[in-house]
């Protein structure tokens, strides 16, 4: 985790990034505790050379069957780390959920390139990118 604020959550070009990376931290911090998910991937423009990043899209991943994963948040009060507009409203980051190895919509719509994108670097429609995954 240290690394991702090392290449993206440093103030230069811009302390928004120091903001928003910070913000994520604290998300992280609350949301660690309950062990529902382990990892996370990051995209968006934080993830670019934008120098002002709106958000952090993040997808929470998990292995744990989605009614076992939601029923544990609840059973800690913490059904509002997933609202979508609370967290983001919070801490700026931009959160959706995939329940590995079935549900990877998020995750897989993070890795394909729009097709405009894919036209300017000469690319098929088809290609994929990478994404980052972090242990939480």
């Amino acid at each position: 985790m240290a690394e991702v604020g090392v290449a993206f959550g440093q103030p230069n070009p811009s302390p928004r990034r120091a903001i928003l990376w910070t913000s994520a931290q604290q998300y992280f911090s609350l949301l660690r505790p309950f062990g529902v998910f382990p990892w996370a991937f990051i995209d968006g423009s934080f993830t670019t050379e934008k120098e002002e990043p709106g958000d952090i899209d993040v997808v929470l991943a998990t292995e744990v069957q989605a009614s076992l994963a939601i029923g544990h948040l609840q059973n800690g009060n913490a059904m509002r780390l997933l609202n979508v507009p609370e967290v983001h409203e919070h801490f700026g980051v931009h959160v959706y959920t995939a329940f590995l190895p079935d549900d990877t919509y998020y995750v897989d719509l993070f890795q394909t390139f729009k097709p405009e994108e894919a036209l300017a670097r000469g690319l098929p429609k088809s290609a994929t990118r990478g994404i980052l995954k972090v242990a939480l």
